[in-house]
């Protein structure tokens, strides 16, 4: 004859929903956190990609005495191929990026499309050749 066993093998269902309850406390928790960190990345790449743009019309200015891309076109014959392979597009909102002359043939100002310097509130990034990275 077999004893019967006081303690059952296996949890109790009491058991697994406070396990499931603990989990999606903690995932309401986290997902707010790295949904910020990813929308900080996104706005890091478009730093950097304006950042490039800045280079490579640095380099333009040089070979072609301190005049820049005529027409503010980044997709030029003369600007894309050489200076750049291609301009990239803003990961934030997927818009090309624009510039313009700020101030005269010696400054100007890259930015996208729906960016603060378009009338638009959004807090997207712009760069100036004078005061560098400009954070909305």
């Amino acid at each position: 004859m077999k004893k019967p066993h006081l303690h059952p093998h296996g949890f109790t269902f009491v058991e697994l929903m406070t396990v499931v309850v603990i989990i999606v406390i903690l995932f309401a928790i986290l997902l707010p956190v790295f949904a910020r960190a990813r929308a900080q990345s996104l706005l890091s790449a478009c730093e950097a990609n304006e950042r490039n743009i800045a280079t490579g019309l640095e380099t333009y200015a040089a070979d072609w005495s301190s005049l820049y891309p005529p027409g503010n076109n980044l997709y030029g014959a003369n600007f894309t191929p050489k200076y750049m392979s291609t301009v990239p597009v803003c990961p934030v909102n997927g818009s090309g990026y624009l510039y313009t002359s700020a101030s005269g043939p010696s400054g100007y100002t890259i930015y996208q499309n729906g960016s603060p310097h378009q009338g638009l509130i959004t807090g997207l990034p712009e760069y100036s050749s004078q005061g560098g990275l400009i954070a909305k």
